[in-house]
Formats: structure tokens, C-alpha cells, sequence
């Protein structure tokens, strides 16, 4: 079948003229109406001036069409053929014309919605104010489709349900209740409703000089679509009150359902935009976890804090470094879930210890810090005593039933009696802390003249050593071999950081703490993975080399673009290369490390976990990240010999876990022959220790 057309408009009227001219000259001359019908023939086929509409057409041709019935009803029972030929014309010209005149106004309102895609764009103008955005819209659309009113209803979290209305003009008051009627149904079968939080409706005019007719839900059509978001949870409704007539009309109807779908996108942006912008505005400055202030917003306090101080004739205050005791323990023994949930307890229990004016943050892991303003030291002693006497009566319970209590150490430092720079002060209170630790923890502890003269002195030259270290780029590379359990044969290297000073050789752990509080940790991370690449290569080394990571260094913006720039530099293939990483690190910071992990891993290296076994939690996390090694922790493997030992059962638990998933083993600590024995025996596929190798400064030659 040949796909029919609808004629222009140009086509229809000569098609007119034509039909209508052959048919008179031969049918109608007999006829006492003819020059009526000529007449209203005629009028049909005057010329349009270009300012009118062609619909003015039809009643001209509806006209014709009933003279042309009145001359078929007066030549009643006459064979008129050539007439009735005439009036079949006229209703088919008379219908093409109300096709043209339907397919006009369809192209009108869809051109109009082409306009008003332009109005859809997100700028910060439309974030800012986008009440007067969504007015406007109203005011474009209503001028080609009768809009009484939109609204939108939007979850706000725990202040409930914001419901906004725009009306085009000014309703009665029975309309605005029926709206709200409406609008409240309409909540009511929102996914989530949570009917304990209240609605708020906002009315908001758009024309003031317009009244609205009275409405009635048979007078309006109510259009709606439904918006939710998980990330960040955003739900909502947008809708319009139109004509009830429209929803005739299938064009227009599909246009209102477009122009609502994109109001819905332009309102349900601006909310979620607004969400976020609240969310990264709060995590800025608050932990996550405890809702305490975090790191950043403690150091820019405490040097607020400081200059305050100043400008009041050097006021004294305090600052606290409260650490909680064994709580290491704990996380292990419990699970993380519940180490979160005891810092959260331990969080709010600080905080009530607190004066309303103490600043109170959370510095990190199991870590608390807080300043005292207008608090010299002995008061700042009485704060630590309240803190401590508050964890006499503190415990939480189990999933298990435990009931799990623990103690705070806290060091102190006051200024400016013990320090004036915002880091000596902590560095202070922070030394403080570990010397309670050392006293035997559930304590306090002020320093003397003498502690600060020593900490200052032994922290200023361990973080000039690292700075010296940088610059002199004296950071060295050992080697400690990892040997394949069964064959003895090195099948790998553990890169350890030492450092030179003074013809000594520093180990790690003497200045790795004030390397990752300085922020230097990054810069000795790169120095000695460029150096020991290097080494590798040039010793034609062609096993792998396990890479410690700090996880404060991975955070940094330029991480992953140097390690691959220094890959790329060194010659070393990637295939070589293990980056490894403690388990506890690894389900701190979960997620930034599965991206760490997934970018790496597509070059082609590999990754191990440290110190397997030590968590509560280490299923979980072998099952998320792809790792490719898992380091036993040592203490498991010191006490393999001990016959009957739960150890003893753990390692042959992850032995047989690693066999069935493919996943090498490497057994930490093997400290003799015995030990080794019996790594072999559990099936353990590699083997490190001071049993097996020291670390060495240069990788022996093949």
C-alpha cells in the first residue's frame, strides 16, 4: 500500500478550486440556489492575507457544504449525481483542512517546546534562585496551554516534606484546599513516606493581576512524574494542574508530559545539587563517623586559637591528645562494626566531659583531640581527671553479650608555657599521651621543663633528618629475601626504608610516625621505590619486589601519575612490582583503595595484604579487593610449633582458602629451621623472616 500524505496547504486550496469549478460549470446551472453556493465557494477560495489563519477556512467550506445540503433537500427525489460528486468533494477538502488546522497547532506547541529547552540548563543563576526559574517556566508555558497551577514535593530528611506550589494566578480558596488535597494524596503514595515527618506548602503566585477560575477535580487533569535518588537520597514528586479539555488532546498531552519529566529534572538537579553541596560542606569541617570536627579543622582552630590568645595579653589555654586504651584489642576481638560503634560511644562521652566552649575533634583512628580555650594547665588536669572518672562507668556490649570497657590515656600541653607553633604544642601533648601509655595507661600526664626541651629537641632533629634526608635524597632501599617454602629458592624481595645519618643507618621505625604526621611520608615513598627499581634493574633482578605503602601517601592527588611516571623512568616492568598494604589500613580507607587498587593492578601489578589474620574482618575484605598475596601475620607463624595451638588452626584455615581461590601466601616472621618446617607442612607457599634472610642493602647479583 502506497503511504499516504497530507497535503500542504497550497495543495488542498488548488485541489479545492479545481473540483469545485469542473463540478459547477457542468452540474449547477439549473439550480435556484446556484449563486449561493458560487458565493460561498467563493468566499472559500479568496486568497489569505499572510496575518490570517487558515482555520478561517473551515467555516467558510462548513457554509458551502450546508448550501449544498439545502439544494440536495429541494431537488428531493432528482438525480443529481454531479451534485452529490460536489458535496463529497467539499467534505473531503473540508477535512483535509481540520487535518491542517490540528496538524498547525501541533507544530505550535511543539515548536514551543523547542523553545523551552533552553530554560532546562543548570547554572549556578538557576541553583541560586530556582523559584523565580520554575515561575518563569509557568509563565512560557501557560501562554500556549492553559496551566492552573505546578508544585513540587521534595523529601527534606528529617524536617520533613517541602512542598512548594506555583500558581499562574490567584486562586479562591477552595482551590488552593482541593490543591492540597491533591498534593497530599500524592505524598501519601510516595515511595519511603515516612507519615511521622510533617509537610510544609509553600504558595507562591505567579501573576497577581490574574484570577484564576474555580477548580474542581473534575475541572483539572493532574500530571505528575516521580523522581529517586540513592546518592544522594533525593525523592520527590513534580506536577501540573491543566485544563481538563487538554487531556483530549493527544499532542499536547505528550507535550506536558515532556515539559514535566524536564521541570522534574531541572527541580530534582537543583535539590540534589543542594543536598551535596550541604553534605560536602559538612564533611569539610565534621568526621564522618563520630560528627566531631576533623583533622584539618582542628590544626586551622588551634592557630585560630592561638591568634585570639595573643590579642588578649597572651591568655593561657590547653590542649588535650586522648588516646584510647588497647582499643586495638578490641577492634580485633569484635569486629569493626562494633569498634565504630564504641568510638561513636566514646566520642559523645568526651563531648559531654566538654565545656560548651572546648572544641572537641576527632584526630584520627582511635585518636581524640580537644582545646581548651582560657585554660591553663591545672585546669586542663582537672578536665583529663573528669574525662577519665567518666570511663569508670563506661562499657558497651557485644553482639556476643560482652560487656567491653576500656581507659583513655591523655597527654596535655599548655600554651604558651610549653610551646608556642600550633605543631611543637601538639607534638607535646601527643608525647605526653604515649608517656601516660607508657605509665601504664588510664592516666594523664603534664610535661616538665625538662620533657619539653626533650621532645622538642628530639622531634626538631628527626624532622630536620627527614627534610635533609629529602634533599640529599639519602634515603636507601633494603632488600629482605622472600624464599619459596618448598624449593628455598628467593623468589622476591621486601623493599625496607632506612635512612643514613651520621654513618648510621636509620630503621623505619624511628622516624616513620614524624614522617607521616609532617606530611613527608610521600616524598620517602617515591625516593625509595625509584631507588630500588632502579637497583633492580641494573642487577638484571627479574623476580618481584614488595612495595610497603604508607596509606597517608596514597591519598595524595598525585600518587598513582609518579609511581607509573617512575615505572615508566627505571625501566622496571610492572609485572614485577607488589604493593602492599596492612589489612587495618585496607578497611579504613576501603574504597579509595579499591580505586588505588583497580588503577594499578590494569598495568599489570599486583598487591598483597599485610598482616592477614590480624583483623576481624579479613574474609570480608579478601573477598572485595583483588589481591594477589596475603602476608600471615607473624604472630601466627611464631607459634605454629606450639602443638594444639588455635593458631596453628588459623593458618591451616587460610592456607586452604588461598589454595581454593588461587591466592599465594607469604609466612612473616620465620624466625628458625622449626618454624620453616612447619610452614611447609600447612602448605604455605612463601617465607620471610630474620630465619630466612636479613634485609640486605643490595640485591645479590644472579
Amino acid at each position: 500500500m502506497a503511504e499516504t500524505t497530507t497535503p500542504s496547504f497550497e495543495e488542498a486550496r488548488k485541489r479545492i478550486a479545481s473540483r469545485i469549478g469542473t463540478v459547477l460549470e457542468k452540474s449547477l446551472e439549473e439550480s435556484s440556489l446556484l449563486s449561493g453556493a458560487r458565493q460561498a465557494i467563493a468566499s472559500a477560495l479568496l486568497p489569505l492575507s499572510p496575518h490570517e489563519d487558515t482555520r478561517s477556512l473551515v467555516p467558510c467550506l462548513t457554509g458551502t457544504l450546508t448550501t449544498i445540503d439545502a439544494i440536495l433537500a429541494r431537488q428531493a427525489g432528482q438525480k443529481l449525481v454531479h451534485l452529490d460528486l460536489l458535496r463529497a468533494s467539499l467534505a473531503d477538502s473540508l477535512e483535509t483542512l481540520r487535518t491542517l488546522e490540528r496538524t498547525t497547532a501541533d507544530i505550535s506547541v511543539l515548536s514551543f517546546e523547542i523553545r523551552l529547552l533552553e530554560r532546562f540548563i543548570i547554572t549556578t543563576d538557576v541553583i541560586h534562585d530556582w523559584k523565580e526559574h520554575i515561575r518563569t517556566m509557568l509563565d512560557d508555558i501557560s501562554s500556549v496551554i492553559e496551566v492552573f497551577f505546578l508544585f513540587s514535593l521534595f523529601h527534606a530528611g528529617e524536617s520533613g516534606y517541602e512542598i512548594e506550589v506555583f500558581w499562574t494566578g490567584v486562586p479562591n480558596p477552595d482551590s488552593r484546599h482541593l490543591l492540597e488535597d491533591l498534593v497530599t494524596e500524592k505524598l501519601r503514595s510516595m515511595e519511603r513516606y515516612d507519615s511521622s515527618l510533617p509537610p510544609r506548602i509553600v504558595h507562591n503566585i505567579s501573576d497577581h493581576g490574574k484570577k484564576l477560575p474555580p477548580l474542581s477535580r473534575e475541572s483539572i487533569t493532574l500530571s505528575t512524574k516521580s523522581l529517586y535518588l540513592d546518592r544522594p537520597q533525593v525523592g520527590g514528586i513534580v506536577g501540573v494542574g491543566i485544563n481538563y479539555a487538554i487531556a483530549e488532546h493527544p499532542v499536547k498531552v505528550l507535550v506536558i508530559e515532556s515539559i514535566i519529566t524536564s521541570i522534574l529534572n531541572v527541580v530534582g538537579s537543583v535539590k540534589a545539587i543542594y543536598r551535596y553541596t550541604k553534605d560536602l560542606e559538612y564533611y569539610a569541617v565534621r568526621d564522618p563517623l563520630t560528627g566531631l570536627f576533623n583533622q584539618r579543622v582542628f590544626w586551622e582552630l588551634l592557630s585560630y586559637e592561638i591568634g585570639r590568645s595573643q590579642r588578649h595579653e597572651n591568655q593561657p589555654f590547653s590542649i588535650m591528645i586522648i588516646d584510647v586504651d588497647d582499643f586495638k584489642k578490641i577492634n580485633d576481638t569484635f569486629g569493626h562494626t562494633f569498634g565504630d560503634e564504641f568510638l561513636q560511644k566514646i566520642a559523645d562521652l568526651i563531648r559531654l566531659s566538654a565545656r560548651k566552649e572546648d572544641i572537641v575533634a576527632r584526630y584520627g583512628g582511635d585518636e581524640f583531640a580537644v582545646i581548651l580555650p582560657e585554660a591553663a594547665s591545672e585546669h586542663a588536669a582537672a578536665m583529663a581527671k573528669r574525662i577519665r572518672d567518666n570511663f569508670q562507668n563506661f562499657s558497651l556490649n557485644s553482639p556476643e553479650g560482652v560487656r567491653v570497657k576500656s581507659s583513655v590515656s591523655i597527654g596535655i600541653a599548655s600554651w604558651p608555657e610549653h610551646a608556642r607553633e600550633p605543631k611543637d604544642l601538639f607534638l607535646v601533648a601527643d608525647n605526653m599521651m604515649y608517656r601516660a601509655k607508657a605509665d601504664g595507661k588510664n592516666g594523664h600526664c603534664l610535661p616538665t621543663d625538662a620533657d619539653v626541651v626533650e621532645v622538642l629537641r628530639s622531634v626538631s632533629e628527626k624532622y630536620l633528618l627527614l627534610q635533609k634526608a629529602i634533599e640529599d635524597r639519602s634515603i636507601l632501599p633494603y632488600f629482605q629475601p622472600i624464599v619459596s617454602s618448598t624449593e628455598g629458592t628467593v623468589e622476591a624481595y621486601e623493599v625496607l626504608m632506612r635512612i643514613m645519618y651520621h654513618d648510621k643507618i636509620l630503621p623505619a621505625g624511628d622516624f616513620i610516625e614524624i614522617a607521616e604526621e609532617s606530611g613527608l611520608i610521600s616524598s620517602l615513598d617515591f625516593i625509595v621505590m625509584e631507588k630500588a627499581f632502579r637497583h633492580a634493574v641494573e642487577r638484571g633482578f627479574e623476580g618481584l619486589l614488595f612495595i610497603n605503602l604508607s596509606p597517608k601517601a596514597i591519598v595524595t592527588a598525585d600518587f598513582i601519575p609518579t609511581i607509573r611516571r617512575t615505572i615508566r623512568e627505571t625501566g622496571i616492568k610492572p609485572q614485577q612490582i607488589v604493593f602492599e598494604i596492612t589489612e587495618r589500613e585496607t578497611v579504613r580507607n576501603a574504597t579509595l583503595l579499591e580505586i588505588f587498587i583497580s588503577e594499578l593492578k590494569s598495568d599489570g601489578s599486583r598487591f598483597a595484604i599485610d598482616d592477614f589474620g590480624s583483623g576481624f574482618s579479613s574474609m570480608t575484605y579478601l573477598k572485595r579487593f583483588s589481591v594477589d598475596f596475603l602476608k600471615v601475620e607473624g604472630d601466627f607463624i611464631r607459634n605454629l610449633p606450639q602443638t594444639g595451638s588455635i593458631d596453628r588452626a588459623i593458618v591451616a584455615s587460610i592456607a586452604t582458602l588461598t589454595r581454593e581461590i588461587g591466592i599465594q601466601t607469604v609466612a612473616e616472621s620465620v624466625e628458625s629451621q622449626e618454624i620453616l618446617e612447619e610452614v611447609r607442612r600447612h602448605g604455605l607457599t612463601l617465607a620471610q623472616g630474620y630465619g630466612i634472610g636479613r634485609p640486605l642493602p643490595e640485591i645479590p647479583r644472579p
